[in-house]
């Protein structure tokens, strides 16, 4: 199981690099920092390559961030995509992670070295264990909802 998640994907399309780069343009917005995109993905594409990110129409902070490379074979474009959560999440969930298992680890050496009673101990351990339960569950829900959606969608376009 890996700490976070993530998809590999392999679209072979009968469409040349070129057709798929000018579908994908025509369907990004480019624009960084932008709060309300008029497209349905936003992010950078080349003739290439591309990463972009998926626009809802809302707010999603585990929505995926789709990296692709395309190559032209005889019979049209491979297209090799990786769907992972933004470098900013994922360095949010592990300074989140990181401090809760902290708090789980002095919880643990205080029952331990009977400096905390058990009932405080207790609390100290069960509580951050069911909050990166509860963290992973948001995580992976949140993520792989919206890659279902993104990836049904990229293989519209291309395909």
């Amino acid at each position: 199981m890996h700490i976070f998640p993530y998809l590999r994907e392999q679209i072979n399309s009968g469409k040349t690099r070129e057709e798929i780069y000018r579908i994908l343009d025509s369907v990004t917005d480019s624009r960084k920092f932008i709060w309300f995109p008029n497209a349905e993905f936003s992010g950078k594409v080349s003739s290439f390559y591309f990463t972009i990110r998926p626009e809802f129409g809302y707010r999603n902070s585990f929505a995926p961030v789709l990296t692709g490379t395309m190559t032209e074979k005889k019979e049209g474009t491979m297209i090799d995509i990786v769907l992972q959560l933004h470098i900013f999440v994922r360095m949010f969930i592990v300074i989140w992670s990181g401090g809760l298992f902290l708090f789980f680890l002095f919880g643990v050496l205080g029952v331990y070295m009977d400096i905390i009673d058990g009932t405080g101990g207790i609390i100290l351990i069960l509580v951050p264990i069911g909050m990166i339960t509860a963290s992973q569950i948001i995580m992976r829900f949140g993520f792989y909802s919206s890659a279902r959606k993104a990836q049904k969608r990229l293989r519209e376009l291309i395909c």
